[in-house]
């Protein structure tokens, strides 16, 4: 056991060495040593693989020869476990005294099973000679037919031995055909009347076309017209694609690759490298953009090709995992050929609300199935059996009465439609499901399929559309006929399917062409006025020239349906006004198909996608013409669809001719811990939980009414005393101060990080021994940050000073420059307490006064009741003399932006002006505090200000805020999708390392150069899209400042204008602001909740206007659709806010004006 560990993978067996006693490597080594692996054939080993080889079945016997030769350094070693000397030239059968300095191995891989096995080897000097390798691949040919295996083809590179064999081959088999009068056609070579194909290792065919390249041009036909590959296009391109690596199109692109005298001719990943999608994306790019000639896209093109023609060789075949299959649910005896493929359907009941239903009919019988992992429960809801064959089943609403989905069973001269219920089971009897039968209708004609919808956009109930075995459509409602539709150029049934979005049929006729009918014109062409030889013309045509045999129609957008049809040997995709989006020619045979959206059809980003499988079960992705992901089924499917599952979303349905249901995912990423046992949650004992509860509760009790005992509770301490009496607490800035021991940060933004600005805190406690420890939380809003977020004091000995140091980190705009400082308090009880004190930053942090440039766009002007006070004096944390020089105006010009905003004052007013809202908001801010200070000091009592605005500056900064709340979403939106980029990278990084490590530990050792590359190539884009979303947040931060720093302004506007407190405090807590900081940016989804309580309850709202603006449940917030309704929401909020100011505003004018006229009047 330790022997195959250690050679599966050293790295695993030295970890397995540190958790148990295992032996040594030296060991190992030593134990191998005494086996004796003597060059040439080795008996045992073809007794064993023939007795393996019997148990196979003729498919698995099927293999390849691969051999190949290594080179040595050639030495003499003494063996002494078989008392050898071993080092010279051996081939099994003979022996010659020269040194050996190569070695030629010999192995078996199998073509549909996972046999593989080392056959033998020899050493030999120089390369092994033309006439022995001949005679060693006879020889071994002859071996393994002799095992039952059959050899369909040899493997090996193009090394000129090699080459000469294979021809010395083929002309002995080419020389028997003209002995026997026979024509030798192929390729292949005969030994013993077994034909046996030459075949050349892909990565040494590659190496080879590279080769050839750097000496020659290669001429090729693409789509009819001629190209030319030149590599001298690959240098122009390396010598352009200069700089760093975080910039160049190509960073793994280097000399070695392209410099014809450093390229290592033999190593095959600098061919791989080369011919690759990148380079030839790189290529195509700089010539489209005339950096490079125009026929460097030729030499694009030959790389493409040459990378998808490798990639298909050099790839892995991949197969659906089976998540679940009824395989043991079905009865034993062969019911194959009873099944059709319309007897398959996936939706979703109220009655099993959580995961999608999968119904089945199989013959008479009709069964549903809800899948699961949990084996104790049952995944057969119900089965039951009709008298007559299910020919087909669909779901939908055809009764107006009922809000679920029914399910209609369609048979050869019947349909019937039910209700699936369920009734909830007793303590010892479990749940039951049944189907309550609705509708049951009889008609003449045999029937071969049904479709149904909303014929005539009735939206209520959904009609019924029955087509006969003569190719004529019945249409029903309910169990009432309507009316039917013959066709003269209809021989035999075909696909017909219903397009809700345009209210028309599409039929695809025996005669091999698609035509579309509206449903009035099937209506206005029914039997009796086709008897008065009236045609009717469909809306389009489409000639396929082959069968339809498939068709399905999907909504892909708010105006427009997709129209997938599936033919012999295409897929054909129109959009319901005829417009062909695309088609899709297959190189196999198809089966069937399924078309769904990844997204909503009403989202502009939503991707149709179809799935096609083919007669020999492959599955076949497909996005437009783009092949996007192939793998083999468990088994030949005759229906597939999609389903979405409690435990899986997005599974994979696919139905067999035998009526085996397999549930399973597209998923390649391996189960790392398969081994893990499953988690089992221990039984607990109500009783004991319940008494441990009532113990917890009496000591919870004991704490909260603790009056004896304890000399301090959290609300009455020490006789009465609080605790702000208990502890002192004094918050204060002081003067931002240069940092000189980050003067040389190599920091992006080092000139932000030098002004430091120190926050002190002084405790001092009367009492220390009723204090237990102290914690003291800073929160800043970004753009500052402090150099500590917690400070943590165990006990509090009479007056603590806490000092901590804030400063700007970024450039962003400023919204808040005040910082919350919290106390939490513990006492000598374990009581916690939570004080709060809010300190203002200095003006002087984040701004400095200079020169005035022009005047700004935007203007608030604010009126008070005293006369102005000089600037000096407000702005304290300026010398007198350094704002003195500016006299009646002055310009702050932010440090971190760089923008200005300006104050200016009369004897009246006050004025401040500013290029956009984000840097208004501030220093308005900070001066109306400084201002209501200042007055406050001075004794003044009856102090009041207000603040003067029109409707266009309110105008403009509703736009602006709405711009601000659409940045930051997008910003979001993007950093969203990198983040899943991040994650799909990861996965594929975490699986080629893992697939690398089992290259690593095979015997003998994988070609990992393909797999290296790849590991490297997804670590550079790891990198890069870390990089990537590093700038991204960056981005968000800076957009969730501006939002703030806007949406405050508006705050402060509504404070000083309305008259509505109640209102303006609601919608103070809905914007929550303070919500925005740098590891949260989640603001639109807190808001959005509050907002549809503001316009339901503050600004009634009819029904209307209520389901116009409700969110789509079924997208995200930051959805486009949704997005939109968002700030249409908030623009009606503060519309109709200011609003109400304006008019209020305009009433006490018109109030004062009839006073003065009154009082005018009254003196004359």
């Amino acid at each position: 056991m330790a022997l195959t560990i250690y050679k599966q993978s050293q790295k695993a067996y030295n970890l397995m060495r540190k958790m148990f006693v295992l032996p040594s490597k030296r060991s190992l080594q030593k134990m191998l040593s005494k086996f004796e692996l003597k060059p040439g054939f080795n008996p045992d080993i073809f007794k064993n693989l023939k007795a393996t080889v019997a148990k196979l079945p003729a498919e698995k016997k099927l293999v390849n020869l691969l051999f190949d030769e290594v080179s040595l350094a050639p030495g003499v070693f003494y063996n002494p476990a078989l008392k050898q000397i071993t080092g010279f030239e051996d081939f099994g059968h003979r022996q010659t005294k020269k040194l050996a300095d190569h070695a030629l191995v010999f192995m078996i891989k199998g073509i549909k099973s996972k046999v593989k096995q080392p056959l033998c080897f020899s050493f030999c000097q120089g390369a092994t000679k033309k006439d022995d390798l001949k005679k060693l691949i006879k020889t071994i040919i002859k071996e393994i037919s002799n095992t039952g295996l059959i050899v369909i083809a040899t493997i090996c590179d193009q090394s000129a031995t090699n080459i000469s064999v294979i021809k010395s081959l083929q002309e002995d088999t080419k020389r028997k055909y003209l002995q026997e009068g026979n024509e030798y056609r192929t390729q292949a070579f005969e030994f013993e009347d077994q034909k046996v194909f030459p075949l050349f290792d892909p990565p040494h065919l590659l190496k080879g076309m590279r080769n050839n390249l750097l000496a020659k041009h290669l001429k090729f036909v693409q789509d009819g017209k001629t190209k030319y590959a030149k590599w001298e296009h690959l240098e122009m391109l390396l010598k352009l694609d200069v700089g760093d690596d975080e910039i160049r199109l190509v960073n793994k692109l280097t000399e070695n690759h392209v410099n014809k005298e450093k390229i290592p001719k033999m190593k095959v990943k600098y061919a791989a490298q080369v011919f690759s999608q990148r380079v030839s994306s790189a290529l195509r790019f700089l010539a489209k953009h005339n950096l490079l000639p125009a026929e460097c896209e030729e030499t694009a093109d030959f790389l493409l090709i040459m990378d998808k023609l490798f990639d298909s060789f050099n790839g892995h075949s991949y197969t659906v995992k089976q998540w679940w299959s009824n395989d043991k649910l079905q009865n034993e005896e062969d019911i194959e050929g009873v099944q059709n493929a319309n007897c398959l359907k996936v939706d979703k009941f109220n009655s099993h609300s959580d995961s999608d239903c999968i119904l089945v009919g199989e013959g008479t019988l009709l069964k549903v199935y809800k899948p699961n992992l949990d084996e104790g429960s049952s995944h057969v809801l119900l089965e039951t059996q009709f008298s007559d064959v299910v020919l087909q089943i669909e779901t939908g609403k055809f009764t107006g009465n009922c809000e679920d989905r029914q399910i209609i069973v369609l048979h050869p001269q019947s349909y019937e439609v039910f209700h699936l219920k369920r009734k909830e089971g007793h303590m010892e009897a479990g749940e039951q499901n049944y189907l309550v039968p609705i509708i049951k209708h009889s008609f003449t004609r045999k029937a071969d399929s049904l479709t149904c919808g909303p014929f005539g956009n009735i939206k209520t109930r959904d009609f019924i559309c029955i087509q006969s075995l003569d190719g004529s459509l019945s249409f029903f409602d309910q169990d009432t006929f309507l009316f039917m539709c013959i066709f003269n150029d209809v021989i035999i049934p075909s696909p017909v399917s219903y397009i809700a979005s345009s209210d028309s049929f599409v039929l695809c006729k025996s005669t091999w062409v698609i035509e579309i009918y509206s449903y009035q014109q099937l209506r206005e062409s029914s039997e009796l006025t086709l008897r008065q030889n009236k045609k009717n013309i469909p809306q389009w045509v489409y000639n396929a020239g082959e069968e339809i045999t498939r068709v399905q129609v999907i909504q892909t957008s708010n105006n427009f349906s997709s129209i997938v049809a599936l033919g012999e040997r295409h897929v054909y995709c129109f959009q319901d006004n005829g417009l062909m989006k695309f088609m899709i020619k297959l190189d196999f045979m198809p089966i069937c198909f399924c078309a769904y959206l990844i997204g909503w059809y009403y989202e502009p980003g939503a991707r149709l996608l179809v799935m096609v499988t083919s007669d020999d079960s492959k599955l076949y992705v497909y996005e437009g013409t783009t092949l996007l992901w192939s793998c083999s089924l468990l088994h030949p499917a005759i229906s597939i669809s999609r389903c979405f599952l409690k435990s899986l979303s997005g599974g994979l349905v696919t139905l067999s001719a035998n009526g085996i249901v397999n549930v399973g995912y597209l998923g390649t990423e391996p189960d790392l811990n398969s081994n893990a046992p499953p988690m089992i949650n221990d039984i607990s004992d109500p009783e004991q939980v319940q008494k441990e509860l009532e113990v917890v509760e009496e000591s919870l009790r004991k704490i909260l009414n603790n009056n004896e005992g304890s000399a301090f509770k959290l609300t009455n301490v020490d006789n009465g005393r609080s605790m702000e009496h208990l502890l002192k607490i004094k918050a204060d800035v002081g003067k931002p101060v240069q940092n000189l021991f980050q003067e040389f940060s190599n920091d992006k933004n080092e000139s932000l990080h030098l002004l430091m600005c120190p926050v002190i805190v002084i405790l001092t406690c009367e009492d220390p021994k009723f204090i237990l420890s102290v914690q003291v939380t800073y929160i800043c809003v970004s753009p500052f940050s402090c150099s500590e977020s917690t400070i943590c004091l165990d006990d509090v000995n009479g007056t603590e000073i806490i000092e901590n140091q804030v400063f700007l980190t970024s450039e962003g705009d400023i919204s808040d420059t005040q910082v919350k400082i919290l106390l939490s308090i513990t006492d000598n009880t374990g009581k916690i307490a939570v004080l709060t004190r809010n300190v203002l930053l200095p003006l002087s942090l984040y701004c400095t006064p200079t020169e005035n440039i022009d005047d700004g766009r935007f203007k608030l002007r604010i009126q008070t009741n005293k006369p102005c006070i000089e600037f000096p004096k407000i702005f304290t944390d300026f010398s007198e003399d350094e704002l003195k020089k500016y006299g009646n105006t002055i310009t702050f010009s932010y440090r971190a932006t760089k923008q200005t905003v300006t104050l200016k004052t009369d004897l009246e007013q006050y004025t401040i002006e500013a290029e956009d809202f984000t840097e208004i908001t501030s220093v308005l801010d900070h001066f109306l505090i400084k201002l209501i200070d200042h007055n406050a000091r001075m004794g003044v009592k009856d102090f009041k200000f207000n603040i003067i605005n029109d409707k266009e500056f309110i105008k403009q900064l509703i736009h602006k805020f709405l711009k601000c709340v659409e940045t930051h979403a997008k910003e979001r939106n993007q950093l969203k999708e990198l983040e899943d980029e991040l994650n799909i990278l990861q996965k594929q990084f975490t699986i080629v390392q893992k697939k690398l490590l089992v290259q690593y530990g095979a015997l003998p050792p994988g070609d990992c150069d393909p797999l290296e590359f790849l590991m490297k190539d997804t670590h550079t884009r790891l990198i890069k899209v870390v990089y990537e979303i590093i700038q991204c947040k960056e981005s968000v931060c800076r957009a969730g400042g501006a939002l703030a720093a806007v949406g405050k302004l508006l705050i402060i506007l509504l404070k000083q204008s309305s008259k509505d407190d109640f209102k303006v405090t609601l919608i103070e807590e809905m914007m929550s602001l303070g919500s925005l900081y740098e590891n949260y940016q989640e603001w639109e989804e807190a808001v959005t909740q509050a907002i549809s309580y503001i316009l339901n309850n503050l600004f009634k709202k009819n029904e209307k206007d209520k389901e116009k603006l409700a969110p789509v449940t079924e997208q995200g917030i930051l959805s486009h659709i949704n997005l939109k309704r968002f700030l249409k929401q908030i623009r009606q909020i503060f519309d109709k806010m200011f609003a109400e100011i304006f008019e209020s505003d305009d009433a006490e004018k018109d109030a004062q004006k009839v006073l003065r006229i009154q009082e005018f009047v009254e003196v004359l």
